[in-house]
C-alpha cells in the first residue's frame, strides 16, 4: 500500500474530559491489517469495555446536570411567581436567569460528550465487523491456497517434491 492511500483515511484524535479524567478518542486504534488483526481482536473487548464505562459515567454526569438544571429552573420560576408574574413571564424569566442559562450550557456540553462516546463505540462495532470479515476472507484465501498446493502436487512423489525444494 502506498503512502497516498494512507492519507485518504482521516486520522482524528479528540480528547474529552469526563469526571476530571481526560479520555482520548483516537480513531487510529480502529485500524488493523493482516499482521495486526490478531492483536486488534485480542484488545477489542478491553477497549470496548473501557469506552462503555466512560459512556456510563458521561450519561450519569448528564443526568446529574439535568437534575441541577431542573432545580435551578424551578427555583427561578418560583421566585418570579412569588413576585406576581404570570406563568409565561415566570417561565421566560427563569429561562434567562444566568444560573439557569449556565446549567443549560453544561447540559449541552454533557450531551455532546455522550454523543461522541456513542459514536466512538459505534465505530468500534464497525471495526469489529470489518475485522471479522477480514479474518474470514484470510481463512478462505488460506484454504484456497492450501487446496491449490495439494491438488497441484497430488501426483508428485514425496521424493520429487523434496528434490525440487533442495534445487530451489
Amino acid at each position: 500500500m502506498n503512502d497516498n492511500a494512507n492519507n485518504l483515511v482521516p486520522s482524528a484524535q479528540t480528547s474529552i474530559k469526563i469526571g476530571g479524567q481526560d479520555i482520548l478518542l483516537d480513531n487510529s486504534r480502529l485500524s488493523f491489517n493482516e499482521v495486526s488483526l490478531n492483536n486488534f481482536m485480542e484488545n477489542l473487548a478491553l477497549w470496548y469495555d473501557y469506552f462503555s464505562q466512560k459512556l456510563a459515567e458521561a450519561e450519569a454526569i448528564l443526568s446529574y446536570k439535568e437534575y441541577e438544571y431542573d432545580v435551578l429552573f424551578s427555583s427561578s420560576y418560583e421566585k418570579s411567581k412569588e413576585e406576581g408574574c404570570t406563568d409565561k413571564l415566570a417561565e421566560a424569566n427563569a429561562k434567562k436567569d444566568p444560573n439557569v442559562c449556565e446549567a443549560k450550557k453544561e447540559i449541552i456540553g454533557a450531551k455532546h460528550k455522550v454523543t461522541l462516546l456513542k459514536q466512538h463505540l459505534k465505530a468500534w462495532d464497525k471495526a469489529h465487523e470489518n475485522a471479522m470479515s477480514r479474518g474470514h476472507m484470510i481463512r478462505k484465501e488460506m484454504d484456497k491456497l492450501n487446496t491449490d498446493i495439494v491438488f497441484k502436487n497430488k501426483d508428485d512423489k514425496v521424493s520429487d517434491i523434496v528434490g525440487r525444494r533442495r534445487e530451489e
